[in-house]
């Protein structure tokens, strides 16, 4: 069609469009093909109306619905506009396709995605470290043959999400056909719910949503089929449970999934597994260095070391230290070093606008079922740097493979710590960010409280 064919196409139907008749057809029918051109009339109504300056294309096109001379006075128009914009030409071309998807949005009608999404994080500036992990995760996702799932699996605070996204702005080159995000929500009260998880990628991948089916399973199915022959990255942050993500996997060898998560996911198969633990101290002294300043540190050295061990190598905790060194230069670090050692302040010292030690790791504590709860309440509870394995049995009152379990179900969740004792056996110890307080407890309790789960017995 000429650019004069196209704008006579696009007026008739901008007028059919003032002249309410889309605005009918929406009132009678919410979906299905009714709605569809009610859509598509507004929207071309829309487009002429925003192709002239100012309110003149909007007035033009009320006044060519009454009369013959308004309407070829806006042909002209728009053949003059077009004239010197052949990108407008070829946006009218799609605009009048039969296949043209519209998407509904509030009162607006925008154009569907593209079908390349580019959903990644911003990565991180100061990024330090982690050069294994991150050549690791890059290696297997660009490993030949087959459908490429990495796992990447650690405590709260320990950089998950960090280590996860830098690895997936070095892959982009191997995915050119989108890189897709999303949170989870893996420790909240309500994790994501899977099938609108999948409704947003498929409207991402350029699925025009009347297209999306209502239900997960066939969510899941056209996924699948719009990935098979696309090369596209997928990061699922903050994991809940293998169930979770299992609609989330494409079917086809040509995409790669990187997957984060607090719990280690056991029975996930995954073509490379990857738990992340604290900083080694070196590493930590220059995440700390180049958040706080160099000069802040450099000080007092000494009272800088302090810092560094009193955050376990957690990098959440390291950044916090960091910014508040960086916001409250009149503070020494030697002080800031003695309050982090009060085991009862660190949480409050670890803590700076909206984050926090303390909520990672209540989040990681709520998310427990309730036997467990009371198994970390006593790992917290007792002063000993650690204890033999065995002694949850009697502590909790319970059996031993009850206990086993428990404890299987605390290391899962990185919230405990486990090493080959002397004798052979397993001795358990709370990861050290962790031990800088007490999980929640309802009211104030003894230490039995805490470590049997029952009140001590009135005095008479």
């Amino acid at each position: 069609m000429t650019v004069e064919e196209l704008v006579a196409a696009v007026v008739a139907l901008a007028i059919v469009s003032a002249k309410r008749l889309g605005a009918g057809l929406a009132d009678r029918a919410m979906e299905g093909v009714e709605q569809s051109v009610a859509d598509r009339l507004g929207r071309l109504y829309r487009w002429v109306a925003g192709r002239l300056p100012g309110e003149e294309g909007a007035a033009l096109v009320d006044e060519a619905g009454r009369s013959p001379a308004a309407q070829a006075l806006l042909r002209r128009r728009l053949v003059l506009a077009l004239g010197e914009d052949p990108a407008g030409v070829e946006e009218l071309r799609v605009l009048l396709s039969p296949h043209a998807p519209v998407l509904a949005h509030g009162d607006f009608l925008l154009p569907e995605s593209s079908g390349t999404p580019r959903q990644l994080p911003l990565a991180v500036a100061d990024f330090t470290g982690r050069g294994q992990e991150l050549a690791r995760l890059v290696e297997a996702a660009e490993r030949p043959g087959g459908g490429r799932v990495c796992l990447v699996h650690g405590p709260g605070g320990v950089g998950k999400t960090a280590v996860v996204v830098q690895a997936a702005h070095r892959l982009m080159p191997s995915f050119p056909d989108g890189q897709l995000f999303v949170d989870l929500n893996g420790v909240e009260e309500r994790p994501a719910a899977v099938g609108e998880v999948l409704g947003d990628f498929l409207v991402a991948l350029g699925v025009a949503r009347g297209r999306i089916p209502d239900d997960e399973a066939g969510r899941t199915r056209q996924f699948r089929t719009e990935l098979a022959d696309r090369r596209v990255l997928i990061i699922l942050d903050n994991a809940a449970s293998e169930q979770q993500i299992g609609a989330l996997i494409p079917g086809g060898s040509s995409c790669a999934v990187l997957i984060t998560s607090r719990q280690g996911l056991a029975t996930l198969a995954v073509d490379e597994r990857v738990a992340l633990s604290g900083l080694d101290e070196d590493t930590a002294w220059d995440l700390l260095r180049r958040i706080s300043g160099g000069d802040r540190v450099d000080e007092d050295p000494e009272a800088g070391r302090d810092v560094v061990r009193l955050c376990g190598g957690l990098p959440l905790a390291l950044r916090i230290a960091g910014a508040r060194l960086a916001t409250f230069p009149a503070r020494t670090v030697g002080s800031f070093a003695r309050d982090l050692a009060d085991d009862h302040r660190r949480l409050d010292v670890l803590s700076l606008g909206e984050r926090s030690v303390r909520a990672v790791f209540r989040a990681g504590y709520q998310a427990l079922p309730s036997l467990q709860q009371r198994a970390f309440r006593l790992v917290s509870a007792l002063d000993t740097p650690d204890l033999p394995a065995w002694a949850l049995s009697p502590l909790l009152d319970m059996n031993a493979d009850t206990a086993d379990a428990c404890l299987e179900g605390l290391l899962l969740a990185h919230l405990v710590q486990a090493r080959r004792g002397e004798a052979g056996g397993r001795r358990v110890r709370q990861r050290r960010a962790a031990s800088a307080g007490r999980p929640p407890q309802r009211g104030r309790r003894s230490r039995h409280a805490a470590t049997t789960g029952r009140r001590p017995a009135q005095r008479p």
